[in-house]
Order: structure tokens, then sequence, then C-alpha cells
């Protein structure tokens, strides 16, 4: 199995530091996809009361059962980078069986589900939300886009971080017609799939993301693939609350409420992009140094700032 230099310095910082550390503060994280179903990986790292709430004569499947297995591999990604994390599932309920994804991003009951779980996610008052999809606008859902774009503006006025995926397309259309990714907010992260060696990845196209991050050759999936735009936004959001985590460890909750903003954290990437690759290592140490937790917070507080 090929090792992944960027994954293999992020776990290992989190096996050190952050594995085992039950005492410590929990990152609030909001998994918004085609539910969670819990193993014994996720154990104790899920919130008890998921959306949308179930009830016994409803036909489609609970937030925490993912038949296609995209939103648990997705929880194990961040669950992977920030071990101390709680995941606040919500379920896009029209993602329900294997093949409905696709041709469900055009309705409006998707957007319209998805307007609510952004709403139910700011009600849980979550660090950060993260969505690996992107929805497409078309004459009959445009108003239920319309929603969503309001919810994600609330969400981005309370100052919660915002990861989303950019459309695995490359250079074929634009991002006009996509939602979250064209929300009319700075605050929300458009993340790009990335090779093994930082650059793009082939299906993507650069000028329509701000973050890179690793999208192939990850090798933990239990699924026949895993790869895209949508597996480094999860890699994205798993970073962020790993980062996060740090300063509340170092410097208790008031701590992690200095960095806990889009702004902040925009501030902690950008230098560690090289192009728009988020080089992980730059903050964590490279080669066989791994920094510790008040190395990387001293050097985040100087980032900010600067």
């Amino acid at each position: 199995m090929r090792k992944h230099r960027w994954v293999d310095k992020v776990t290992e910082f989190a096996r050190k530091y952050v594995e085992g550390q039950e005492q410590s503060q929990e990152v609030k994280v909001a998994l918004i996809d085609d539910g969670v179903s819990p193993n014994e990986e996720l154990r104790g790292k899920i919130h008890s009361l998921g959306w949308p709430r179930q009830n016994p004569t409803d036909l489609t499947y609970p937030w925490y059962r993912s038949i296609t297995g995209h939103g648990t591999e997705m929880a194990r990604l961040i669950r992977m980078l920030c071990p101390q994390v709680k995941l606040y599932v919500a379920k896009i309920s029209q993602w329900s069986h294997e093949g409905s994804r696709p041709e469900a991003l055009a309705q409006f009951s998707t957007a319209s589900t998805a307007a609510e779980a952004v709403a139910w996610a700011i009600e849980q008052k979550v660090d950060i939300i993260s969505m690996s999809w992107n929805l497409i606008r078309t004459p009959e859902n445009k108003d239920a886009i319309k929603r969503l774009d309001l919810e994600i503006q609330k969400a981005s006025n309370q100052g919660i971080i915002m990861f989303c995926a950019a459309a695995d397309q490359s250079l074929y259309g634009g991002r006009s017609e996509l939602y979250p990714v064209c929300s009319d907010t700075e605050k929300i992260f458009a993340v790009g799939s990335a090779d093994p060696h930082g650059a793009a990845s082939a299906f993507v196209n650069p000028q329509e993301v701000e973050y890179l991050f690793p999208g192939e050759s990850i090798n933990i999936s239990t699924i026949k693939e895993i790869k895209g735009s949508s597996v480094a936004t999860a890699l994205a959001t798993g970073f962020a609350a790993l980062i996060l985590w740090c300063f509340g460890e170092q410097r208790g909750g008031r701590g992690m409420d200095k960095v806990r903003d889009p702004k902040v954290m925009r501030k902690i990437f950008d230098n560690l992009k090289v192009e728009k690759f988020v080089d992980a290592t730059i903050l964590l140490g490279s080669g066989k140094r791994i920094k510790g937790v008040k190395e990387v917070v001293d050097q985040c507080r100087n980032w900010i700032k600067a």
C-alpha cells in the first residue's frame, strides 16, 4: 500500500497528541451527507440526535444509515484527522439508495432538505459544517436553492466555518449553477482534490477552487473507490477541527474561541498554501519531526497576528 505523506503526517500527529484525550474539549462538526452508519471506529463520535428525526412510519432510511457508504467514509476521514470530534449528522434524505445521488442533485426536494439541514446545524451551535457535495440550480429548484443560500448566509454570520466540495468536472462548465460552492459569501471554503504531489487532480479546474487538499491515493477506504473533491473536503474539515482542538487543548475554551472564525482559519490556511495546496507539514513538521501542540498553536498565533 502506497503511503501518502500529507495524510501520514497529520494522522501521526493525531495519534501522538489527540487520540485518547477523553477529557479534552470536542470539536462539533456537522456532516451533511447521505447519513452515517455507526461502526467501531466511530463509536462515541456521533451525536445521539441526528437530523431528521425518524418516525416509525417513515419509509426512508434514517440518518444513522448510509446506503451508498459516502457519508460514513466522510465521517471516517474527519475522525481520522481529529479523533476528538463530535459529529452532528444531517441526512439529505433523497440520497437514500444506491445510485440515487447523481439524479437527485437538481431536484427541488434535495435543495429544500439541504437548506433545512444547514438550519439544523446552526441550531446545534456547531463549529464547522462539512458539505462534500454540490447541487445544480435549475428553474424548478431555484426557490429552494435561494433558501439554502440564505441559511448558508446565516451560518456565515454566526461565524461557523463551512467547507464544500468543488465540482469534479475539470475545465468543462463553470461553478455558476452549483451550490453551495457559489453561495454569496466569502466565508465558505471551496475545496478541490489534489494528487499525491499537491497538484490539482486532472478532474478539477484549479481556477474554480480556493484550496486543494489530498483527494487521491488515500488508501483507507472500505468501499470500492474513494477519491475526489468530496474526500478533499472531508480532510479539510478534519484538519480545521484538529487546529481548533489544539487551541482548545493548549488554551482552553477561550483559546478555541479565538480561532473559531472563518477569517482566522482562512489566514492559517493561506500561510500553509503552496500554490493552492494546503501543506500540513509546514505546520506539523517535516521529515521525521513532529511538532508539539504548543508549537503548533504558537505558530498559528503568529500568523493570525501578522
